[in-house]
């Protein structure tokens, strides 16, 4: 990951809302990204306790920063695999795994 992304704390985060913001020592390093419906339930899933103060945002820690974007990964690679369209199925396995592999996650 990222050596700027590995500190979560009031200096810098990654902040889900109804948009995607990358903050880094209080300053926008990143744009706002408009998130749908399956990225939220992954943001969720990937959170140690539920968000229930209501505000709207979500904080990640480190651990939760890094399931975010294994959920993400495997999701790139579910996808590519089920929902093929102009590819063997074989073919498709091979870049699964190659998508996995490339980040480094279990499938």
């Amino acid at each position: 990951m990222n050596e700027q992304f590995k500190t979560l704390d009031k200096h810098g985060g990654i902040t889900i809302g109804q948009e995607l913001k990358i903050v880094k020592s209080g300053k926008n390093v990143g744009r706002f990204i408009k998130m749908n419906e399956r990225i939220k339930q992954l943001a969720n899933k990937a959170l140690k306790q539920p968000d229930t103060d209501n505000d709207g945002l979500t904080v990640f820690d480190n651990d939760e920063l890094e399931k975010f974007a294994e959920l993400i990964i495997k999701e790139c690679a579910y996808i590519n695999f089920y929902k093929r369209t102009d590819i063997s199925l074989k073919d498709a396995y091979r870049v699964s795994q190659v998508i996995l592999e490339h980040f480094g996650v279990e499938s």
